[in-house]
């Protein structure tokens, strides 16, 4: 990322460059929330597992929390939020944007923080649209489209429009 904010060839650059770790990360959030959402269905509380939503959290880059959530729901689109959805944690792309965009050290300088969290909400969108792209590809890697073939995966936005993946 060559200049203040990222344009979208600096985020595909910066995707490609950490492809693996998204790749990777995203297997390990789906396999830690699985076997919970598997319990639930064992235990007759929720439908089989139908559909994967991958949101994009744009609240979670000011708090500086996990940009991403993926969420599985039954057939019903019954899901329970503490077993059946995990925050895909992406320090690979996040931290590079946070060390490009330091906040102040002055905490008296609130138009300065302001100004930065503009900036991390503005290459966050750039993140987004640029992920939008690939998000398919990362699923496919991570072996999981194969492996749940019969579910329908979904990416958007949180409480936003969402286009199959």
């Amino acid at each position: 990322m060559d200049k203040l904010l990222p344009s979208d060839s600096d985020m595909e650059r910066l995707l490609f460059e950490n492809r693996k770790a998204l790749v990777d990360s995203f297997g390990s959030t789906l396999r830690s929330v699985l076997p919970r959402c598997q319990l639930q269905i064992s235990k007759g509380e929720k439908g089989q597992l139908q559909h994967i939503y991958i949101t994009f959290l744009r609240t979670g880059i000011i708090t500086r929390h996990p940009w991403l959530r993926i969420d599985l729901y039954d057939e019903n689109e019954i899901l329970d939020f503490c077993e059946c959805s995990a925050l895909w944690d992406i320090p690979s792309i996040s931290q590079k944007i946070y060390a490009k965009h330091p906040l102040p050290s002055s905490k008296n300088d609130i138009k300065r923080d302001y100004e930065v969290e503009k900036d991390w909400i503005e290459a966050g969108n750039c993140f987004f649209r640029v992920l939008a792209k690939h998000i398919s590809g990362i699923v496919q890697e991570s072996g999981f489209k194969e492996e749940l073939h019969d579910v329908k995966w979904h990416f958007g936005e949180y409480m936003g429009q969402c286009q199959s993946i």
